[in-house]
């Protein structure tokens, strides 16, 4: 059987998000704690997103920075 790989396939699918400042776009990871026997960290999951592209992390950068300034005032 001839398999070849798809140079172009992904393993991730971003998250894209248009906003007034431009496309923003993350990936996604969940991390998911406990143990079938503790049951206080039963169904605990964190779910984190991270820039997928540096230029979401710019314009992430650049709006900490103007709530960061507006809190100031």
């Amino acid at each position: 059987m001839n398999r070849r790989r798809n140079p172009t396939a992904r393993a991730w699918l971003p998250l894209r998000i248009q906003t007034p400042r431009g496309v923003l776009s993350f990936i996604g990871t969940t991390t998911v704690f406990g143990t079938p026997v503790d049951i206080t960290l039963a169904e605990l999951a964190i779910e984190s997103f991270f820039p997928a592209d540096a230029a979401t992390g710019e314009l992430l950068r650049e709006a900490a920075a103007d709530a960061a300034r507006h809190t100031d005032a």
